[in-house]
């Protein structure tokens, strides 16, 4: 992955926190924490700008191929699928994979 995709990754989650929060006005939780983020709403999503829903989907469960556009929330509240609004939504209870992933293969680590 890009290195810029784990702080796009964290930019997003503090973003669906502080959504969260200004709903229901608990400014005392953690805006790092990704416990919250299943509590998110499709409009939640709809909120995040593109780089910031192309940063969650591919450190959720990044797809083969190339990502959808972000399109519209009403599309996505239709239940249209093909849409990072959606995409973004369908895997806000995925763990994050980013910490999974090592930057140097243990081959490499050994030279």
């Amino acid at each position: 992955m890009p290195m810029l995709q784990p702080c796009l990754y964290k930019v997003a989650i503090r973003k669906l926190n502080e959504l969260i929060n200004e709903e229901i006005e608990v400014p005392s939780r953690d805006l790092r924490s990704e416990d919250n983020i299943k509590e998110c709403s499709i409009q939640h999503f709809a909120s995040l700008t593109v780089p910031l829903l192309k940063s969650f989907v591919k450190s959720r469960n990044p797809p083969k191929g190339k990502l959808p556009n972000k399109g519209s929330l009403a599309a996505a509240i239709a239940g249209d699928k093909n849409n990072l609004i959606s995409m973004a939504y369908e895997r806000r209870a995925i763990a994050c994979q980013l910490s999974l992933e090592k930057p140097f293969s243990e081959q490499q680590m050994s030279r």
